[in-house]
């Protein structure tokens, strides 16, 4: 779930699957001013520890990757001041 506080809109948004073993980087989204970029890794346990490594002044928010028989998750965010 994302809460939205004190935003006008979602302005834009992607999805990415990428199959065990090979490695994710994340598609572009376009701003058209100030916003809060917020980027959501899933992975399931139990197959493979995953991890999740952001770059690009992302900071990891919240995260469970923990090999057990879960979902593995992590949530990183950052600010932008324009497009």
């Amino acid at each position: 779930m994302v809460e939205v506080r004190n935003g006008g809109k979602i302005q834009d948004h992607k999805w990415k699957e990428v199959r065990s073993g090979r490695s994710l980087t994340s598609e572009s989204v376009t701003t058209t001013g100030p916003a809060v970029l917020i980027a959501f890794w899933f992975g399931d346990a139990g197959v493979s520890q995953q991890t999740a490594a952001p770059n690009n002044a992302f900071e990891v928010l919240e995260s469970l990757l923990i090999s057990e028989p879960i979902l593995q998750v992590a949530v990183a965010a950052k600010k932008v001041s324009g497009a």
